[in-house]
């Protein structure tokens, strides 16, 4: 494996552990824990959380089924003109192929459905020695052929070409990057393909003027006191040592080398935050770039109140800084302002979800996250997103997840699944309590 698959692959695995955190819950079937902490209402539990029996036929069939198109029921993007709308779904469904495009382009002889049952954790294979189920592997399957279909397209489109040397082959990152660019080339003409490709240009000037905050937050280090100097030292000898105890052998390797690799590691780490508490901020030229952020800001919060789904869903991610972590859609309270980076980390930013923190009034993130992430896709569904079994939302806790997954979602919408087979109803009125606060803070001008 080469240096660049190396370096997705970790990637890949720190985006798997972050997505574990969010959707991961003590009983494997609720992810809300605290009932009515929200709207503080006292109903009885919601008992319809049954998954319906699998049917032999279906049983026999998905079983059966192959996950490779033919090439004969591939309708190709030369066949038809593509408009900017259909680009920018491939491109919306290449973040969702996420993992099967990284496997493939690996692994010729990748099983998908093998790769499913090998996530599915040991608590959950215990209670349900069947899975993965027929009703399982048939959205599997038809999520891997729909992922198979878009690399075709791309194909069509001259976008990724197959070699047999690998080191020509394009990587995952490389075929985003290479279908985003093709999008940002096209002509938008529909009223709601160029309201897309505004929020789309929007959200790329803001993300420029949040990384400009940060840069004039960094400090200034050219002329670095003799103490920061003695400090970087201390940190270069110390990173040698560290390189010294890893190039031994891990069998080899004394539990004592093994608590010092550790130990230089949190010292390292607490001499850099010295040293990047040191640098010294110029608090003019901060403040410009927060006076420009904040102008660029102001328009994207006033993008949130479109009715468009999919220019509320870019609008969104961007604001809320989860593009790589759907599952906090809606809140995220661990965004990137530069703490432990830079010398002043941007404390002033507010998101969209911290806006509806102080709204609703609630301390605790962890509570608040679950319920305003739950309630910002279901606000997400009323404004016409694709919330069925097969659309944005419904897979990640059918298949897509990487934690305990949901038999029941790979058959209903996402509003469904919630209210009959995921949350109690105390948990939904908690849910629809801030979905109504969504509606109210989002409604159209």
């Amino acid at each position: 494996m080469g240096l660049k698959h190396l370096t997705q692959l970790i990637f890949i695995v720190l985006l798997a552990a972050v997505i574990w955190f969010w959707q991961s819950s003590p009983d494997g079937q609720k992810n809300l824990t605290s009932a009515n902490t929200i709207s503080r209402q006292d109903t009885e539990p919601n008992s319809q959380n049954a998954v319906q029996p699998v049917d032999a036929a279906m049983q026999a069939t998905a079983a059966t089924t192959e996950w490779a198109l033919d090439e004969a029921d591939v309708v190709t993007a030369k066949e038809r003109a593509l408009t900017y709308l259909d680009v920018y779904r491939m491109w919306r469904k290449f973040s969702g192929c996420q993992e099967f495009l990284y496997r493939l382009l690996e692994e010729e002889q990748f099983d998908p459905v093998a790769a499913f049952s090998a996530r599915i954790r040991a608590e959950q294979k215990a209670t349900n020695p069947q899975w993965p189920s027929a009703i399982q592997i048939k959205a599997v399957v038809e999520h891997a052929a729909s992922c198979q279909y878009l690399l075709r397209q791309m194909q069509a489109l001259n976008l990724y070409q197959k070699s047999d040397d690998d080191s020509l082959n394009p990587t995952y990152i490389q075929l985003r990057d290479r279908l985003r660019q093709y999008l940002s080339e096209m002509t938008p003409k529909s009223p709601k393909e160029m309201a897309i490709a505004d929020a789309l240009s929007l959200a790329a000037a803001w993300q420029n003027a949040f990384d400009a905050v940060l840069e004039a937050s960094k400090g200034d280090d050219t002329e670095q006191p003799p103490e920061v100097m003695e400090l970087e030292a201390q940190v270069a000898s110390l990173e040698q040592e560290r390189r010294g105890l890893m190039a031994i052998d891990r069998a080899m390797r004394s539990q004592q080398e093994s608590d010092r690799i550790h130990e230089i590691w949190i010292e390292v780490r607490g001499l850099k935050q010295q040293i990047i508490q040191g640098k010294k901020v110029n608090l003019i030229q901060r403040n410009q770039a927060i006076a420009a952020f904040e102008l660029i800001n102001a328009q994207m919060f006033l993008k949130l109140r479109s009715q468009d789904p999919d220019v509320f869903f870019e609008v969104q991610t961007a604001l809320e800084i989860s593009q790589q972590n759907l599952y906090a859609f809606g809140y995220s309270p661990y965004k990137n302002i530069g703490k432990n980076k830079v010398a002043l980390p941007f404390i002033e930013y507010v998101s969209p979800g911290e806006v509806i923190k102080n709204v609703i009034g609630i301390q605790d993130n962890q509570i608040f996250a679950r319920v305003i992430n739950h309630a910002t896709k279901i606000y997400h569904c009323e404004l016409g997103a694709d919330c069925g079994p097969a659309g944005q939302w419904s897979p990640m806790y059918c298949h897509l997840g990487y934690s305990f997954f949901h038999e029941a979602a790979c058959q209903a919408d996402l509003v469904s699944f919630y209210q009959d087979a995921y949350m109690s109803e105390n948990q939904w009125q908690d849910v629809q309590y801030v979905v109504n606060v969504l509606r109210q803070t989002y409604a159209a001008p």
